[in-house]
């Protein structure tokens, strides 16, 4: 049990210094001590929290719709029903939305991040909310529902605090959601017809990301800033950003 403990604590400083493939060593490492352990409410806990932060790591290295992610998160779905209601099934679903959203099928994923809005709202967790208008929106714009989709990003910028919400860029998905929104957001507007705003937006997401100082983040960022700028045909700073 204390080889497990020390072994998900071990992951978890590895992430906060963004070294995901040591952290992912030392988590499936945890997972695999964890199976000698007898059957118990605590050991479903504890594999739990493994899970959660072996998906984490899991998308900063092979991205979202890696194959494991559907296991891993679909195990942490039936552990929360194992354990009783818990706030790890937000992020289970969350994950699970975001795997779908980038493999498919998108309808799916826009099944959940709906259901991830009405969780959401029946806690007193903005961060929460902001989380699921972002899972929301993202499903929405690869279905080609730009309106909708600029719509749950506005709601998710609307209820997103930098300060208070620093720690949800190492949750449920690796990156700020509020970098997240802002790119989203650029991306959206260009499909709609406004390049300027489009420009205006992702300068924002970047500077947002740099002031975070997070590494994952920013290169999320500026991956968007690159295909805005394919999109606008400026060759040079498609380049750089790239």
């Amino acid at each position: 049990g204390k080889a497990v403990q020390y072994l998900q604590q071990a992951g978890e400083k590895a992430m906060r210094r963004s070294a995901y493939g040591e952290a992912g060593r030392l988590l499936t490492k945890g997972l695999e001590v964890l199976k000698h352990l007898p059957a118990s409410a605590e050991r479903n806990k504890q594999e739990l929290r493994l899970h959660f932060r072996l998906g984490e790591s899991v998308i900063a290295l092979q991205g979202s719709a890696a194959a494991d992610l559907e296991r891993l998160y679909t195990r942490a779905l039936e552990l929360c029903h194992q354990i009783g209601e818990t706030p790890q099934r937000f992020g289970a679903l969350l994950g699970l939305s975001g795997f779908f959203c980038v493999r498919g099928p998108l309808a799916t994923a826009r099944e959940l991040g709906e259901q991830l809005v009405q969780l959401a709202q029946t806690s007193d967790r903005p961060a929460r909310l902001a989380q699921a208008h972002r899972a929301l929106g993202t499903a929405s714009f690869g279905l080609g529902e730009f309106v909708p989709a600029r719509e749950h990003f506005a709601q998710g910028l609307a209820l997103y605090d930098s300060q208070q919400n620093r720690s949800l860029a190492s949750l449920y998905g690796g990156f700020d959601p509020g970098a997240s929104c802002r790119a989203y957001t650029a991306y959206t507007l260009w499909q709609l017809g406004y390049p300027e705003q489009a420009l205006k937006n992702i300068h924002a997401s970047v500077t947002l990301a740099q002031e975070l100082a997070h590494p994952f983040s920013l290169a999320f960022a500026q991956c968007f800033a690159a295909w805005v700028h394919q999109h606008r045909r400026e060759g040079q700073a498609t380049q750089e950003w790239a």
